[in-house]
């Protein structure tokens, strides 16, 4: 029922950007029109956002992702954190990186980038100006925690649909929902826990 209702948002929301960049060419646009737009178009942009989350926990938990191979972790997040360049910069974070050997793990490549890309934009997002975050695996564990406020819910609520704090304006409230559908489809764990103020994401790679 999501993959259905989802999938059939998609041609409207096209149909909207498609009709909102034809009036953008418009010649007869003052100021007041050009600001209404560019609020229209924010919307449509993070619907589409919506859309396309929505879109994918529904194929994770319809098991549609079912080709795996052997992804190296260390070269995904490396190639993860190059994506993230401007906007780690942008709030001076400084990345304590402690994953100082390989480790390879089974999983679906595209959900496997999905997942840690989750995770570090939420370290980014959720983190303070000058603030840290850690990278670290141990054993079959890998960690990943950012200074920052306490969440303003109940932590047990993090990884639920739609669950994000109110200074989160742009998220989906999504990211963490995913997190979570990948790690369950490949039999991983994921915990979160807050101290020091340190938000701390255990991604547990195989069942004890």
């Amino acid at each position: 029922m999501l993959f259905r209702s989802s999938h059939e948002m998609q041609t409207p929301v096209a149909i909207l950007k498609s009709n909102l960049e034809m009036l953008m060419q418009s010649e007869n646009l003052n100021e007041k029109d050009i600001t209404y737009i560019e609020g229209i178009e924010s919307g449509i942009s993070k619907l589409s956002k919506l859309n396309s989350s929505l879109l994918l926990l529904a194929k994770i938990e319809n098991n549609q992702f079912n080709v795996k191979s052997i992804i190296n972790i260390r070269t995904v997040i490396r190639q993860v954190l190059q994506q993230y360049e401007v906007e780690i910069d942008a709030k001076n974070i400084l990345i304590i990186n402690q994953l100082n050997y390989d480790f390879n793990i089974v999983m679906e490549p595209n959900l496997a980038e999905i997942l840690f890309r989750n995770l570090i934009s939420n370290a980014i997002q959720y983190n303070i100006n000058h603030g840290k975050i850690f990278l670290d695996f141990n054993e079959n564990t890998f960690t990943i925690k950012n200074t920052g406020n306490p969440i303003d819910f109940n932590s047990t609520e993090i990884f639920s649909r739609f669950k994000k704090g109110n200074t989160s304006i742009q998220s989906t409230g999504l990211g963490l929902s995913i997190v979570k559908s990948i790690a369950l489809c490949h039999g991983f764990i994921i915990d979160y826990g807050y101290e020091n103020k340190l938000h701390i994401f255990n991604l547990i790679l195989k069942k004890p």
